[in-house]
């Protein structure tokens, strides 16, 4: 109980109907007794809300005045220490809010089953986790990650995107290391030791390397690697940057969606699109390469043409939804020219 009416003061959504009797932010030297709570209750004053006055218009609280607190003109103390609690309070809030018809204890077991109720919980498991296993489990594992107000932005950027229902959850499986490896299959038959399996089946049917989530989308030296590589030159060539160092696409941006440095908006969005729908595109590579076992030597031409293909499709779908794919369509242009 003591720990739900924590919730309670804490919520923005329902601190004005907290009680008034034991609250957290009573001072201690205004602190009032049990005697004082049984009288407060007889004269039907129990919860925050009824500390202030209330608008009559609006019906919102005013918390820089006390409510008329009549019903206990016969104890100044105690009313005394009423207005204190609000004085508290009132320093601590933000705008002024609608006052509650009635307390949350008196309305506790429709509150417990209420969407509210719901999303006080969540608020306070989301507190005790700041953030998604995948970025913790990655950083316990060694695997860079953006901070952690970054890697949270890469979840909203996928809605922005307005992707396909069908490429949006393998981004999101991707973001939350759920892609099927070879990793992940050697553990489940009980790898690592525990039932004599191959540590082979764990690697990369390419490179021979550790097939895990980071490698498949983004370091495999035999095929993604190469994918990053050829679509940063072409970024690069479209928009005409000789610089050393250009635009290079950093895990971040694959992996986790940041936004890429030296594009604008438009270019952003419809990069990060299509990177999303390449990562769609090596998830099924990899599922044929396992399922029939074909493993044909990728060369640079056969990297750069399965490129074009995932950019045709984008540059379709785009255009069906009547979305702008200029910028696309120039990177088409050019693996089309060097293929």
């Amino acid at each position: 109980m003591a720990e739900f009416i924590k919730i309670i003061e804490s919520n923005k959504k329902t601190w004005l109907a907290s009680p008034i009797v034991g609250h957290s932010k009573t001072n201690p030297i205004y602190k009032i007794s049990l005697a004082e709570g049984l009288i407060l209750q007889r004269c039907g004053l129990t919860y925050v809300a009824q500390l202030f006055q209330i608008n009559e218009l609006n019906g919102k609280i005013d918390k820089y005045r006390d409510a008329s607190l009549q019903a206990i003109a016969q104890y100044p103390i105690l009313q005394n220490k009423c207005k204190v609690l609000r004085s508290r309070l009132a320093r601590m809030l933000g705008a002024d809010e609608s006052a509650p018809n009635i307390s949350s204890l008196a309305a506790l077991e429709r509150l417990r089953w209420s969407n509210l109720y719901r999303k006080m919980h969540r608020i306070c498991i989301d507190d005790g986790m700041p953030g998604p296993p995948s970025f913790f489990t990655r950083r316990r594992d060694g695997i860079p990650v953006p901070p952690l107000h970054k890697f949270m932005a890469g979840y909203r950027k996928l809605f922005q995107l307005k992707l396909h229902s069908k490429t949006l959850e393998n981004s999101y499986l991707v973001m939350n290391r759920q892609i099927w490896t070879n990793v992940k299959q050697y553990l489940s038959g009980g790898g690592a030791g525990g039932d004599g399996e191959d540590p082979d089946n764990a690697n990369c049917l390419l490179c021979g390397n550790m097939e895990n989530t980071m490698h498949l989308m983004f370091e495999c030296e035999q095929y993604s690697e190469k994918i990053w590589k050829g679509l940063s030159d072409a970024l690069n060539h479209v928009l005409n940057i000789r610089l050393i160092g250009g635009i290079t696409l950093h895990a971040y941006n694959v992996m986790y969606n940041n936004d890429i440095r030296g594009l604008d908006g438009v270019q952003n969005d419809q990069v990060l699109y299509l990177i999303q729908e390449i990562k769609r595109n090596l998830v099924y590579r990899r599922y044929i390469r396992s399922t029939r076992g074909i493993n044909i030597r990728n060369n640079n031409t056969r990297i750069l043409a399965h490129t074009l293909l995932v950019i045709n499709k984008t540059i379709y779908h785009m255009g069906l939804e009547g979305r702008d794919a200029a910028f696309l369509t120039s990177l088409r242009d050019y693996y089309t020219m060097i293929i």
